[in-house]
């Protein structure tokens, strides 16, 4: 870029565009330049930068001047994500500026919502800022006066803040600040503390998530002081109905007037609100729905459903055809190799026959015999040379039209290769130029139809993708609903301080799950299992009472006969000679028993309570002393978190690990030790005292064994 016109430079950038003004300078929207013609004209580099200009006192007090070098050196020299970067600094007599990297978003004040953001969207933006915030107090850097205008939100919605290393602790000089945002020592006393950069990351993260401030709102602006200075700030759950609990406890302190009574470091509040929004979204309730809106919304999954079955048709149909090319493309392939080998094998047989008959002729020729009568007639020794070497000339000529037609026949093969593979190139291309808009129409109407999946948990079934979506499997006047289950990770086992816990319970463990699973919301019923098997072995009867006196390998053929009924791929490879082998296999998409480390996480739900769903078992479960030594129809107590009933007391449910020890080592996704005396089962029961209903008590037995307390429930892989 090249310009004549007037110009405002400063240093070796153009200043174009003034973005705001504040009380250290102003910030400017700038280019680098790149040379100055003789005639004035001046050429710039194609990038930009925002340059921060201070304010001419700032330039001229010699010791904020060392200070404020010294800080931009430190900040340059360890950049960090969530910061934005510094490129460059402009020092002059009478000027100092800090340029930084330009970045493409959008202020944080213009992107927040009046009414006040979602949790997921201010962990989004300000995670990076706290990470940016802690990491520049470490090194004895602190910003001084963050608000909304200091942080820009990017494209891909992270935060990043400004005016790092632009050094404060001059109180002289110090500007009011957004007075909102400033902790009270900075506003009474002008301290800059990283302290106070704590307090107004919290007082961001308050107004983000109500879009209010913790006071009222018709105070005038010197009121306000006395409340943040006497710790009457008001609490969260003021401005929001559900507030989770730690959350309002841990952003209340970041608010605490007394400097070192805070938080150290910005991320405590970051983990805090992370969780606070696991467990807000870790929710097994359904929303009430307009009934006028749920109905609207299954049509349109009805006709989205139409489209893409049309669309998965046209797509079968284009890959039908290429399928074809591939099997007329091997086919051609095939008769040539085949037309090849047959051509060439008549002239191998030429070839042989008389390159053998040469070598006899040879043999004679070389023969003692031969040799003899040479010595006796030479004209009979002229004779046999000369056979032997017309022999030879034919051999040779021979040798000449077998290597001429070799080549015709390589040729030729070659040619009938090249057209076919031609021929299926230009098939592929075809395909793939017909299926890619195909595709993409496809993804959209995906995208549109999980978005409509957002309406309620049980419009898209098993095509959910929602964590604590529904899905019903039913069978006649017989069903079972699922639940999908969020990916995450959880600390296996007992609490070692816990006077109940058993040595097989020890050592807890972190177990990770990469993906998400479908779990029934409660164990198997009698009618579901007669509906799937024709059979009800249980001791204790009740159609709605949970199957019971069931083997592990009754439950393991009870899941490949309910996934064939389904049509889906059954998980289990049971071997027709020994039943008892029996492989799992893990690209299926049929319905399974839980391993024992999935059944531990959905017990949980994220909580830590003695049993699934609280710390009462009267509440949640059926055991020795609430019960008349038999079992109960399933989901009378009270769920867990994630709405699964029944998990702690009733009956044992199966698991398909062996039991085997715990080790101490973190675990991605564990399906248990390869071989045991018994199959894990898990959760208590009618007959049993509580401290068998605890999430981390361990049951076993052979799998060949029944039991009237033992069931089972089943889960499924996710999409």
């Amino acid at each position: 870029m090249s310009t004549k016109n007037a110009i405002q430079a400063l240093g070796d950038y153009v200043l174009q565009d003034q973005i705001l003004v504040d009380s250290m300078g102003t910030l400017w929207k700038a280019q680098k330049i790149k040379s100055i013609s003789e005639s004035g004209e001046v050429v710039t580099e194609d990038g930009y930068f925002w340059v921060k200009s201070l304010k001419i006192e700032y330039a001229l007090d010699a010791a904020y001047r060392r200070k404020f070098i010294d800080e931009l050196k430190l900040t340059k020299k360890n950049p960090i994500k969530g910061s934005l970067k510094v490129m460059d600094a402009v020092i002059t007599a009478n000027k100092l500026a800090v340029v930084y990297e330009c970045p493409t978003g959008i202020p944080l004040d213009q992107e927040f919502q009046r009414d006040g953001m979602s949790m997921y969207e201010v962990v989004q933006i300000m995670l990076p800022v706290a990470k940016a915030l802690d990491h520049y107090h470490a090194l004895g850097i602190v910003h001084g006066d963050i608000n909304l205008m200091t942080i820009t939100v990017r494209a891909n919605g992270s935060g990043v803040i400004r005016d790092m290393g632009i050094h404060k602790q001059a109180q002289w000089i110090l500007g009011d600040g957004d007075l909102p945002f400033l902790p009270p020592e900075r506003i009474r006393r002008k301290q800059v503390l990283y302290q106070g950069d704590c307090f107004s990351f919290g007082m961001i993260i308050f107004h983000l998530l109500t879009g209010r401030f913790p006071w009222d709102a018709k105070l005038k602006e010197e009121a306000v002081l006395p409340l943040k200075e006497q710790n009457r700030l008001l609490p969260i759950s003021t401005f929001m109905a559900r507030v989770d609990v730690e959350l309002q406890a841990c952003l209340m302190q970041f608010l605490l007037a007394e400097p070192t009574s805070r938080p150290r470091k910005c991320m405590k509040l970051m983990e805090v609100l992370g969780d606070a929004l696991v467990r807000e979204e870790q929710t097994a309730e359904i929303p009430i729905i307009d009934p006028k809106v749920l109905e609207r919304a299954k049509k349109q999954v009805a006709k989205l459903d139409d489209e893409l079955a049309l669309i998965a048709r046209k797509i079968a149909a284009k890959e039908a055809k290429l399928a074809e090319a591939k099997h007329n493309w091997k086919t051609t392939k095939d008769r040539a190799e085949k037309k090849y080998e047959e051509a060439m094998s008549v002239w191998n047989v030429k070839m042989e026959e008389s390159k053998t008959s040469l070598n006899s002729m040879q043999e004679d020729v070389d023969s003692a015999w031969s040799k003899l009568t040479h010595f006796f007639s030479k004209s009979k020794q002229k004779e046999q040379n000369q056979i032997l070497q017309k022999a030879q000339q034919e051999y040779d000529h021979l040798q000449d039209e077998y290597n001429v037609n070799r080549q015709k026949s390589e040729d030729k093969f070659a040619e009938t290769i090249e057209k076919a593979d031609q021929l299926l190139q230009n098939m592929q291309r075809k395909v793939l130029k017909d299926v890619r808009p195909l595709r993409l129409e496809q993804s959209k109407l995906d995208e549109k139809l999980l978005a409509l999946g957002e309406i309620h948990p049980k419009l898209l079934g098993f095509r959910a993708k929602k964590p604590f979506s529904r899905a019903d499997v039913i069978l006649g006047k017989s069903e079972i609903e699922m639940i999908l289950l969020p990916k995450g990770s959880f600390m296996m086992g007992a609490n070692p301080n816990s006077r109940f816990a058993d040595e097989d319970e020890l050592p807890s463990h972190k177990v990770s799950f990469k993906k998400g699973f479908w779990i029934s919301t409660i164990p198997v019923t009698q009618n579901f299992y007669h509906a799937v098997t024709g059979q009800n072995p249980s001791q204790n009867k009740g159609t709605d009472n949970p199957v019971d006196s069931v083997t592990w390998f009754d439950a393991i053929r009870f899941c490949n006969t309910l996934s064939m009924r389904e049509d889906l791929t059954p998980a289990y490879e049971i071997d027709v000679d020994d039943e008892a082998e029996i492989r799992w296999g893990k690209a299926s998409n049929g319905y399974r028993l839980l391993t024992e480390a999935e059944w531990e996480f959905a017990a949980r739900a994220n909580r830590k309570y003695v049993f699934s769903g609280g710390d009462d078992p009267d509440l949640i479960g059926w055991y020795q002393d609430n019960t008349d030594e038999t079992t109960k129809p399933v989901g009378q107590k009270e769920p867990n978190v994630w709405g699964l009933y029944d998990m702690s007391g009733n009956v044992w449910e199966w698991c398909w690990d062996w039991k085997g020890e715990y080790n101490d080592r973190s675990a991605m996704d564990p399906i248990g030790v390869p071989e045991g005396l018994g199959r894990i089962f898990r959760g208590g029961s009618y007959l049993n005292a509580p401290t068998f209903m605890r999430v981390s008590y361990r049951g076993g037995e052979r799998p060949g064994n029944h039991l009237p307390n033992l069931g089972f429930r089943i889960g499924r892989f996710a999409k």
